[in-house]
């Protein structure tokens, strides 16, 4: 939890080299245009522990954290903020910005330590003093400053600076804390080491670091840089790990889709092999009692009057069949189960009588009391009368047709 806030004005400088760890990204070289501007790019602030002369002369190591250095609202008060040449002696606002503005700051470039925006110096005097050797940068900002200390990678430090909203960048020729973050005009200009001033230093101290295992004792500023580096090479580790996790993943993933295929696979051979065998099978016996069944059904419906059309399934004709003996049974049909329907159908069965008393439905459709004429040859009228072995057989030829196209 933070501590105590109080808010304070700040004058920072970057005390990196201009080139940073990406280059040309973060640092475009200052070209002169046509109207006689100086445009560019540079680094103009960092995260990390920095040293404060206090006016009662002892020095103050502030935390800029990267949670406060890169939240969206700090890094936005850089955009558009008015440049100087060197530092006003007041905040700069509407009232003063024509009085001390010299150009002006554009869009903001970041990496995971720095913050870079776009430069244009538009007063004369101020390009010819940059182009003379004031090329150091130092941003002017206010800060509530949280009086929390701790170690921020193996540095101490004695508060920590929150909400950082920045005001102006100046343009100077050497920073308190020594070489700021510098505009690029030559080759000569790339490099920029920061230099703390003997009366502003810390006294010097040795602490221990660790590097693979093996403690070494370092000064503490070398230290802080090691410590940079080893925790860059961690998180390419780190990342190198990630990525080798990932493609075990992909590679688990891929092998059960292929067994899944090959399960498929077979599955389908299988069944084509049943379905095979299906067709193969002697169906004859079935095919000969369901010809029997419906022949007795069409029988019975000529018996009790019923019309057998073409498009008749067994229930219907059974239906029919019972609302020539039960007529009162029509509701009951239309919403009744087969064991019902069946049930119904025997009892309408037993009620058709012939003339002398005996079942008109003898159950046996392949016998006919009186054999019709079978016809002489195939040029006999169509009214030809038919016997019942030729129904007979019409109706297994229809039933085995039926069933062949249906198992393929």
């Amino acid at each position: 939890m933070p501590g105590k806030l109080k808010s304070f004005d700040r004058v920072d400088y970057m005390p990196f080299s201009d080139e940073g760890p990406d280059g040309s990204y973060m640092n475009e070289k200052m070209v002169l245009n046509d109207d006689g501007y100086l445009k560019g790019r540079a680094i103009a602030t960092n995260v990390g522990v920095f040293p404060y002369l206090m006016e009662d002369g002892s020095v103050q190591y502030e935390l800029r954290p990267p949670e406060e250095v890169f939240e969206s609202d700090s890094v936005q008060s850089l955009k558009g903020i008015p440049m100087t040449n060197d530092h006003p002696m007041e905040r700069v606002t509407s009232e003063n910005a024509k009085k001390y503005g010299v150009g002006f700051t554009g869009d903001v470039r970041l990496d995971q330590y720095h913050l870079a925006p776009a430069l244009t110096v538009t007063d004369a005097e101020a390009v010819q003093d940059i182009q003379d050797g004031k090329k150091a940068l130092s941003c002017g900002y206010t800060l509530d400053l949280d009086f929390t200390a701790g170690t921020w990678m193996g540095v101490h430090y004695d508060a920590i600076q929150r909400n950082i909203r920045y005001n102006h960048l100046a343009i100077v020729p050497k920073g308190r804390a020594g070489d700021a973050a510098k505009m690029k005009l030559d080759s000569i200009d790339s490099v920029g080491v920061q230099k703390i001033e003997k009366e502003d230093r810390r006294p010097s101290s040795m602490i221990k670091i660790k590097i693979d295992g093996m403690t070494f004792e370092v000064e503490e500023n070398l230290a802080t840089v090691i410590q940079t580096k080893l925790d860059e090479l961690e998180v390419v580790k780190k990342s190198a790990e990630d990525n080798s996790t990932e493609l075990g993943k992909a590679k688990k993933d891929l092998s059960k889709k292929d067994a899944d295929f090959d399960t498929l696979k077979d599955d389908n051979v299988k069944l084509k092999e049943e379905n095979e065998n299906l067709k193969k099978a002697d169906h004859s016996d079935e095919i000969s009692k369901a010809v029997k069944a419906r022949i007795d059904l069409e029988k019975a419906a000529e018996k009790a009057g019923v019309e057998v059309k073409e498009d008749s399934t067994d229930d219907d004709l059974k239906k029919e069949i019972i609302l020539t003996v039960y007529p009162n049974a029509k509701e009951k049909l239309d919403s009744c189960d087969a064991v019902y329907l069946n049930a119904r159908f025997d009892g309408a069965i037993d009620s058709l009588e012939d003339d002398n008393g005996n079942s008109s439905f003898a159950g046996d459709s392949l016998k006919d009391d009186k054999p019709k004429k079978k016809k002489e040859n195939k040029n006999d009228a169509d009214d030809t009368e038919r016997t019942s072995d030729d129904a007979r057989n019409d109706m297994v030829n229809r039933f085995k047709t039926a069933s062949e196209a249906k198992e393929a």
